[in-house]
């Protein structure tokens, strides 16, 4: 047996008694490298010196995992002779005594080579960061520990991996690859680890280059990152690369064919002359098909092309990717989103956390995410490296522009033109209403792109539009008799989370739901399930439903009346899209009522002009039942004048990824106060929080971190200061605010009103 063969990559289990052997991990991984370089070696920004790179780092990626005190880690065995204190150390941890390979691959490779690395850092950059954040902190503990490599093993694998580089691109690359491999395993065996770290070459290699990366590095390394990282965990998960994704509108047909039976005509015009070539725009009401005619859209990919399908909300995204699944199958679509993980599980579907991570990553052919999960890759967050990689040549559907406040609106410009420029993607922009300086803009940022208008729908009506200049307390007997005595379906909608709770109290004898962004993930979850199981059953008694901005787009309901506060003309376009929904009523109706000061001056505060202009347009049509075209003319209407390109907060929106990048220098991860200072949405910088009251009992059930993320709200940043707070070993953090499953979280009255929103 060779000093190779007993190196172990992966430590002993039940499928695999003796481990796996580093040698046969690598192997692993140049597999997949083959793979992809088959799938994406025409690209021509992939030559062949960017694979040959490629190669000698995923070859290198693990070299480190040579070092005693890492075999020790893999086989379980515990040397307290080169155990640190932990008064040595910032930060107890659980491996402070055992230096983590990728530190020692790296510098293998630098001393190898520095020459070239210090010209060409990025792939170098990769081997160093597989498994941790980039940052100025990593490693930064190294000086205080102890490496043990045998000469033996290091030179047995070096010449394994050289035979792998001649194997692939000839002997005399493999001989010049490397020239100064020697020099690195003498270094790498005689010098201690606070030499290797501090100055002499860790250190010297990154003073010398991070500070002259670029946007252009950043494109490099993306490529040399990702393509090491679905190697890597695609061998080491045990995992199959993904099947080919193929289909057609005869596909798509038979699917609803099959899903509406009888009801079926055929696939509408409007969805066909989406099957165009380039980016395209579509503008189509509520119940038009356009999730069809997007897959028609996308249905042109080729090869291996990802499909991502975003949208505003976690719930329209679980709904969309239930729809999808139905298409592609669960093995072939991915859901994405902040509690995504939590919903695979209650479908009790075998996801674990490894796959959600490639999920989350965009491995599957199709992805269904909310915009935030796309957007956060601008700001160097979550694997952003694969994320950005799955997207080259890929089909991107993105719905409901229109909802998107301007600081988002210019993040989602500056993706597009960046993706589009950088990494051919496609773009398909869907919306219910769209202004004509909306769609301009968006023109601007796709570059060459087609326009299609669903003409059928746009011109029926739905709804019977009425306007009162009174407050919603006013029109209290009015709401009341639509429930009790009409026995009708009641949605009302208000711009605030503490107006939506107090209008709960007022109607609390009606038995009504009270749906808004402060719930738990568990109760959010049974609110949903509620409202929708509404819509199944044969209602005898009226319903009340209480809800803020978050109905416009959440779910997907059909009521009779709805009652709402003022709000810019395309909120109450899409709040009445909850009524009538499905067309086939005769007497529903949209009152409008006038909007709250705090609307005016802290929701809407950037917008209050618009909420004036659209109570004013719509009390001119006031009484008049209203076609879907002639609610885009008041969109037009109301918006004429708007200058989005000039908006304060969408030019910050449009160049924050370019400043942030910049200060990351361009290739390092967002960590600490920049990982803060990263939001996708202006004014939603949250962070989740468990109401205390579940404190003691999620501490007697010994929950675990799963079972407590049910517990968790999203609370804005500015709150959290203002109420005594815990937080427990799992790093959750408990707020002392009043909660019920009735009403969700509710801040104290001696809070100012202007910040209980």
């Amino acid at each position: 047996m060779s000093a190779l063969d007993k190196i172990l990559a992966k430590s002993p289990n039940d499928e695999f008694p003796n481990g796996i052997s580093l040698e046969r991990h690598t192997t692993e991984a140049v597999d997949v490298w083959r793979i992809l370089r088959k799938r994406y070696g025409h690209l021509p920004i992939l030559d062949d010196e960017f694979w040959l790179r490629s190669l000698v780092a995923i070859l290198f990626h693990d070299f480190g995992k040579a070092s005693r005190n890492f075999q020790e880690l893999t086989l379980g065995i515990d040397n307290p002779s080169r155990r640190l204190k932990f008064s040595d150390i910032k930060e107890k941890q659980v491996e402070d005594n055992r230096i983590r390979h990728e530190f020692l691959s790296g510098l293998f490779l630098y001393i190898s080579d520095e020459t070239f690395y210090l010209s060409n850092p990025e792939s170098l950059y990769a081997v160093f960061s597989h498994h941790k954040r980039l940052s100025e902190a990593l490693f930064e503990d190294h000086h205080l520990k102890i490496h043990i490599v045998k000469k033996e093993a290091m030179l047995e694998f070096v010449t394994f991996a050289k035979g792998v580089i001649e194997t692939e691109f000839g002997k005399e690359k493999a001989a010049s690859l490397l020239p100064l491999s020697n020099k690195a395993i003498e270094i790498l065996d005689k010098i201690p680890t606070v030499l290797l770290r501090d100055k002499v070459y860790l250190e010297r290699f990154r003073s010398k280059t991070i500070g002259k990366m670029t946007a252009e590095s950043r494109y490099r390394y993306t490529f040399h990152k990702a393509i090491l990282n679905i190697a890597d965990w695609t061998s080491s998960g045990r995992k199959q690369m993904s099947n080919l994704l193929k289909y057609n509108q005869l596909d798509i047909e038979n699917h609803i064919r099959k899903r509406a039976k009888e009801y079926f005509k055929g696939l509408r015009s409007f969805q066909i002359d989406c099957q165009q070539k380039g980016n395209l725009i579509a503008i189509a009401p509520t119940g038009s098909g356009k999730t069809e005619a997007a897959l028609l859209w996308a249905s042109q990919k080729s090869d291996y092309e990802r499909i991502l399908y975003l949208l505003p909300t976690r719930v329209t995204a679980n709904a969309i990717w239930d729809r999808l699944n139905d298409y592609f199958s669960i093995e072939q679509t991915a859901i994405v989103h902040s509690s995504a993980l939590l919903y695979r599980k209650e479908l009790n579907d075998g996801n674990d956390y490894g796959d959600y991570l490639r999920d989350k990553t965009l491995f599957k052919n199709c992805s269904v995410a909310t915009v935030d999960q796309w957007l956060t890759a601008g700001f160097n967050l979550s694997f952003w490296e694969i994320k950005n990689f799955h997207l080259y040549r890929a089909w991107v559907i993105i719905d409901e522009v229109h909802l998107y406040a301007p600081y988002t609106l210019g993040l989602v410009c500056a993706s597009i033109q960046y993706l589009r420029e950088r990494f051919e993607t496609r773009f398909f922009i869907m919306s219910a209403t769209m202004p004509l300086k909306l769609r301009t803009l968006l023109e601007k940022y796709l570059g060459q792109n087609g326009l299609v208008e669903d003409n059928e729908l746009l011109n029926e009506a739905r709804n019977r539009f009425r306007i009162e200049d009174k407050t919603v307390d006013e029109l209290f007997p009015e709401i009341r008799k639509a429930v009790e005595t009409d026995k009708k379906k009641v949605l009302l909608v208000v711009n605030t989370v503490d107006e939506a709770i107090r209008l709960y109290s007022q109607f609390e004898d009606l038995k009504p739901t009270c749906y808004h962004s402060r719930f738990i993930v568990r109760d959010r979850r049974l609110k949903e399930k509620g409202i929708l199981e509404l819509e199944i059953a044969q209602n005898t008694e009226g319903v009340l439903l209480i809800a803020t901005q978050v109905v416009e787009v959440s779910l997907d309901v059909d009521y009779d009346v709805l009652f709402t506060e003022n709000a810019p003309i395309d909120a109450i376009i899409q709040r009445a899209g909850r009524v009538n929904r499905k067309r086939v009523k005769t007497d529903s109706e949209v009152v409008v009522f006038q909007h709250t000061e705090i609307t005016e001056k802290y929701v809407y505060k950037d917008q209050s002009r618009f909420l004036n202009k659209t109570f004013e347009v719509l009390k001119s049509r006031n009484g008049e039942t209203l076609k879907e075209k002639e609610l885009i003319d008041l969109v037009e209407t109301v918006y004429d004048g708007l200058e989005i390109e000039k908006d304060k907060s969408f030019l910050d929106g449009l160049s924050k990824y370019e400043v942030f990048q910049k200060e990351l220098s361009f290739i390092q991860d967002a960590v600490g106060e920049k990982l803060e200072s990263a939001f996708t949405r202006e004014g939603l910088d949250t962070t989740p929080i468990i109401p205390m009251c579940f404190e003691e009992k999620l501490k007697d059930k010994q929950a675990t971190p799963d079972q407590k993320s049910y517990y968790q709200v999203n609370i804005r940043r500015n709150r959290v200061n203002q109420f005594r707070r815990l937080k427990d070993a799992d790093e959750f953090v408990y707020l002392d605010v009043a909660y019920s499953y009735e009403k969700g979280v509710e801040f104290r009255s001696d809070i100012p009103l202007s910040k209980n929103y």
